[in-house]
């Protein structure tokens, strides 16, 4: 098992950050972006409101995932205030437990920042405060502590029973889901926009939980009906009626003959199985993680506004009238839209007005496409 890193930095009263103590990280670079990387979420987060928030990242230069924990304190009730980043690392292929073990990272840090707040709030030299965190850190927080709360992750913190729900709290399935799937991930969502199923296959519970949930920002405008499946598989469950199934590694073997109809998204190799290949859905997976990283009002607008514009267009062509006034209306909608995304609301018409869909393939060259987008 990976051991973790640790780093603390602060940012001295010019907003230059500095590394006040780290251990198994080496590369200089790759410390510094992260205490950068801090105060820059801390900007954005507003912590004058709320004093702390957390994020996860990748730092790929450096083959490294980071779950920060950040905080802003003032120092003797002035406005003076040192901003402090605690970073916990893995090797970047292990980041999913990150998130796993993010409930005791958190405890943990704030473990961490009560032992080092009397030297933020009490001091005033930038050069005492780094000193005595440094004392504080090398003292109190040896390797072996903090593996032994960390590994596993409950026992000293009271941790008995670590939920996917919990889990779920504070953190950004969106990112999550886009840094464990890296490549083809826009295949599930157009299964998803379209209405195919898909199934996640995982290690573990907590993971699969977050990436569903993920998932489900892409399909605002209706209710997915949804499993997460582990342990012994039941021979009486229907998966034809789920838009959106979760498997942990024990319990997928038997069921692989049911999935032919499914997109399949493997979190243990970082791959999509079957699916079709979209523009418009690499866009909105873009705009979407952007968009959860600043708040999560944002995110609910932006994927409502994405998903209607896609059924406006579609429900402009399912309109009364003959086929040769749906056809002028689709005419019109071609001029305007990329193939992509053309083909993504003929997908969506394909079985409400198959005159259309046919028309909008035969216009724009897609007939024999449409081979690879069925399962």
């Amino acid at each position: 098992m990976s051991i973790y890193g640790l780093i603390v930095g602060l940012n001295d009263l010019d907003n230059r950050a500095h590394e006040v103590f780290s251990r198994h990280i080496e590369s200089t670079d790759t410390k510094r972006s992260i205490i950068v990387q801090g105060a820059i979420i801390q900007e954005t987060l507003d912590l004058a409101q709320k004093s702390e928030g957390e994020s996860i990242l990748s730092f790929p230069s450096g083959n490294i995932a980071a779950f920060l924990f950040l905080s802003i304190k003032n120092y003797n009730g002035s406005r003076t205030r040192y901003p402090l980043t605690i970073a916990f690392t893995l090797p970047v292929q292990d980041q999913f437990r990150l998130y796993r073990e993010a409930l005791a990272l958190r405890k943990l840090a704030k473990v961490i920042r009560g032992e080092l707040l009397p030297y933020l709030t009490t001091y005033s030299r930038f050069k005492d405060i780094s000193s005595d965190i440094k004392r504080v850190m090398t003292t109190k927080f040896s390797e072996g502590r903090v593996q032994e709360i960390l590994n596993p992750a409950k026992s000293l913190l009271g941790i008995e029973d670590i939920s996917a729900e919990k889990i779920v709290t504070g953190l950004a399935p969106l990112a999550m889901l886009n840094n464990l799937v890296p490549k083809n991930l826009d295949q599930a969502v157009y299964a998803l926009i379209i209405g195919l199923p898909v199934a996640v296959v995982g290690v573990d519970q907590a993971s699969i939980h977050i990436v569903m949930q993920a998932f489900e920002t892409f399909t605002p405008l209706r209710k997915i009906k949804r499993l997460l499946q582990t342990g012994e598989i039941p021979g009486i469950i229907d998966y034809g009626i789920f838009d959106l199934i979760g498997f942990t590694a024990e319990s997928i073997a038997k069921s692989r003959s049911k999935l032919k109809s499914f997109v399949v998204v493997d979190l243990n190799k970082g791959s999509v199985q079957r699916g079709r290949k979209n523009k418009y859905c690499e866009k909105i997976i873009t705009d979407l993680v952007d968009a959860e990283a600043k708040s999560d009002k944002l995110l609910k607008l932006l994927s409502k506004r994405r998903i209607d514009w896609l059924l406006m267009n579609a429900s402009a062509l399912t309109l009364e009238g003959n086929d040769n006034n749906q056809k002028v209306v689709a005419a019109d909608l071609i001029k305007k839209i990329d193939r992509d995304t053309l083909y993504l609301i003929a997908k969506i018409l394909e079985s409400k007005n198959s005159v259309v869909f046919k028309h909008i393939l035969k216009k724009n060259s897609l007939r024999a496409r449409i081979f690879k987008a069925l399962f």
